[in-house]
């Protein structure tokens, strides 16, 4: 699991926070799931194979 966030933007604009739960230890393993939180938006998505699937939002 790698979680990533922005809570405190350059311009004070709304905060983001990205969770990917991935396979491998590596940076070319695929990602079964990605939860993406920005703008008010929630986007869930998957990478498999190095394409990524059609976003979910």
């Amino acid at each position: 699991v790698k979680i990533k966030a922005n809570l405190l933007s350059p311009f004070g604009k709304n905060p983001e926070l990205q969770v990917d739960f991935g396979t491998g230890t590596g940076q070319g393993g695929d990602i079964p799931f990605r939860f993406w939180y920005c703008d008010g938006i929630v986007v869930m998505n998957t990478l498999k194979d190095g394409s990524w699937e059609k976003e979910q939002k």
